[in-house]
């Protein structure tokens, strides 16, 4: 079965970003419970730098690379596997459910004094397309900031993207 992902590019400074969230965060929490063991759905959400003042204490330069590979320039902004969405997120995620699986990811973290050990082995259930790329994003579970949006509590924040935010092949 396939795992869905969902990436979300938000900010605390958007005030559209807010609006959603208050449907957005039960559905990934409640609904598919999103990131925890036996989900069915990776959520990704990226802080971006915008719109004015620009001043999301959770953007960085992973969050910024990764909104320039999809061509973001506004929030909130959705995609499910890869494919920018609009519509309604339980639709939405169920269609990601309906294609098999291509593969096979197994990921082991492991903390080491002030470090994170990552393993990631791939098992591919088709021919692997020319020029694939596997990417690694770090993810806070849920913190709680005063944001310029009335926003109080974010979840799935991207913090790193290894090896860095271009991925790996």
């Amino acid at each position: 079965q396939r795992t869905a992902l969902v990436e979300e590019f938000t900010s605390s400074t958007c005030s559209p970003c807010a609006l959603y969230n208050q449907t957005f965060i039960p559905i990934m929490l409640e609904d598919y419970g999103a990131n925890k063991p036996n989900s069915r759905v990776a959520a990704v959400t990226y802080h971006m730098n915008f719109p004015a003042p620009g001043n999301d204490p959770s953007f960085n330069a992973d969050a910024g690379a990764r909104a320039s590979s999809y061509n973001v320039t506004q929030t909130p902004n959705l995609y499910a596997n890869g494919q920018e969405f609009w519509d309604y997120p339980r639709t939405t995620i169920a269609k990601a459910f309906e294609k098999p699986a291509v593969m096979k990811i197994d990921l082991e973290t492991i903390s080491r004094n002030d470090s994170l050990v990552t393993t990631v082995t791939v098992t591919p259930y088709i021919e692997r397309a020319a020029g694939a790329r596997l990417f690694v994003a770090l993810t806070e579970d849920y913190y709680e900031y005063n944001g310029y949006n009335g926003e109080t509590e974010f979840i799935h924040a991207m913090r790193k993207m290894l090896p860095n935010p271009a991925g790996q092949t």
